[in-house]
Formats: structure tokens, C-alpha cells, sequence
């Protein structure tokens, strides 16, 4: 999907397990969680996966989606700020790997994100789509055998 012109991407902790492996040459932690599939490449097939996951460097930690009503923003496991600005420095860490918000929200002691009307997360496999203040998490476990969740943005 790298490649549709419809698609856009942030970089997530699979695409940065990826890019670490291929790196350090290391690649125990990816195995592991799902990158064993490249490991069984040979050939072409490995080469296509791997340029395919050196371009995953260049993909932002977060995007803001443009030309809505809203400021919607994307990001894969969290915004660790209270207030969001675009641009603005925050921990890479946090925005792939960090389920504090999730759980706290979870848990019903969370709070809202300023700065925009909706924030998109993944990371955090859950049974159905949750909403939680401006926060909606949409990983429902597909890797796992769950659904498979989608939102469509459009304008207007």
C-alpha cells in the first residue's frame, strides 16, 4: 500500500521492528512479533520486501489529515502530550510503542487530547473500535484472528 496514492501510512512498532532488524542485523525481537513471514523470502520476493521496508524509514510518526471540517490526527500508538501542535517535538518512543493513554482511558480516567477534534490510534489489539473522549483506537486484533477495522476519511 505504500505505492496507492489513496493510502497514507505513520510508522508503527512492526514497521520499526523491521527497520531494526534489517539494520542491526538482529532480528530475534521481529521474528518473534510477526516478521518471520520475510525470513521465509527468498530471491526476489526478499529483496522487493526489504526496499519496501527501508522506505518505511521516511514514514512520519504522525500525520494530520487536511482539508476537513476537523483536524483529525494519526498516529500508531499515541500523542504524548496533553496539547497537540503540529510539528511539535514528542518522544518517537511513545507515539509507536506507549499504551498509557489507552489504559488509562480504558479504565475511564483519561483525558482529552487539545488541539484537535479527533486522534487515531492503533497499537493495542481490543474485541471492537473504542471511542474515548477525541481518542478512538481501532486495532481489533486482526493479526490475532480478530476484525479487521477500517475508517474511511473523506472530506466533506
Amino acid at each position: 500500500m505504500l505505492d496507492a496514492p489513496w493510502f497514507r501510512m505513520v510508522l508503527g512498532n512492526h514497521e520499526q521492528m523491521a527497520l531494526m532488524a534489517l539494520l542491526s542485523g538482529v532480528e530475534f525481537n521481529w521474528q518473534r512479533n510477526g516478521g518471520d513471514w520475510f525470513y521465509r523470502l527468498k530471491g526476489e520476493a526478499r529483496s522487493r520486501a526489504e526496499a519496501l521496508i527501508h522506505r518505511c524509514d521516511a514514514l512520519p510518526l504522525i500525520i494530520e489529515v487536511a482539508n476537513l471540517p476537523q483536524k483529525i490526527v494519526v498516529a500508531h500508538a499515541d500523542y504524548p502530550a496533553g496539547h497537540y501542535l503540529y510539528d511539535q517535538p514528542v518522544d518517537g518512543e511513545e507515539v509507536v510503542w506507549s499504551r498509557k493513554r489507552i489504559t488509562r482511558a480504558l479504565e475511564g480516567r483519561g483525558s482529552r487530547i487539545a488541539g484537535a477534534d479527533l486522534f487515531i490510534f492503533g497499537h493495542t489489539p481490543l474485541k471492537r473500535p473504542f471511542k474515548f473522549l477525541n481518542q478512538l483506537y481501532l486495532d481489533t486484533g486482526a493479526v490475532f484472528g480478530g476484525r479487521l477495522s477500517l475508517l474511511r476519511i473523506k472530506s466533506g
